[in-house]
């Protein structure tokens, strides 16, 4: 099988016209190529090394969500990390503090109009993080909760 794009390698990055992150371009970003789900107990969002300036503007842009929810005491910006995995090639951000995580990005995305499947993913993903949230997820009966919760299809 022929993929278009696998030789190349040369690539004018200033060709590429400036990239505006915005809510619905986001939406649109997560609609396409996101993933809910938790990795190390951080949720995750994967693309390859070479859109690596996509994945940094996502990372500002998450940072400056302004506040529209706040149920943490105290809430911080939410802490973004980008990792490479040189094996695949691919570039993962990954929030990793709950509370940012909750009070920002998860508030703001239930106001979002999904128009994909990938709501119900969202769903499910902020029901398993509202558990994490609350503590739930310490104990084995939240644990169990969480990974059908997570994995509905599983019985």
């Amino acid at each position: 099988m022929y993929q278009m794009n696998s030789g190349r390698t040369q690539y004018n990055y200033n060709l590429i016209p400036k990239i505006t992150v915005n809510p619905f371009w986001l939406l649109g970003f997560i609609e396409a190529e996101g993933t809910f789900g938790f990795k190390n107990l951080s949720p995750y969002v994967g693309q390859h090394s070479r859109s690596s300036m996509v994945l940094d503007n996502i990372s500002n842009y998450i940072q400056l969500l302004p506040k529209s929810f706040t149920f943490s005491l105290r809430t911080e910006v939410p802490t973004i990390l980008n990792t490479l995995n040189k094996r695949t090639s691919v570039s993962v951000i990954s929030i990793v503090n709950i509370d940012g995580l909750y009070d920002d990005l998860m508030f703001f995305l239930l106001d979002m109009p999904f128009k994909t499947r990938k709501s119900e993913d969202f769903d499910f993903w902020s029901i398993a993080l509202h558990l994490h949230k609350l503590g739930y997820f310490y104990l084995l009966e939240g644990r169990v909760l969480v990974y059908k919760t997570t994995f509905p299809i599983c019985k």
